[in-house]
């Protein structure tokens, strides 16, 4: 899983803690639930886009 984080870090300029989600999603084979699925999808880690109620 280091290996995917420094990808991350490295080719696309990912913030560290979304690095550490990514990888452990791709490692796990898990989707990302989040509002901003632009720093995931590009990493290619599947996602899934929720609405907030406000």
């Amino acid at each position: 899983m280091s290996y995917l984080f420094d990808s991350n870090v490295i080719l696309y300029n990912t913030q560290p803690p979304d690095a550490i989600i990514a990888a452990t999603a791709l490692v796990h084979g898990l989707t990302v639930i989040t509002q901003n699925t632009d720093d995931f999808t590009r990493l290619g880690v599947p996602t899934l886009t929720v609405a907030m109620k406000p």
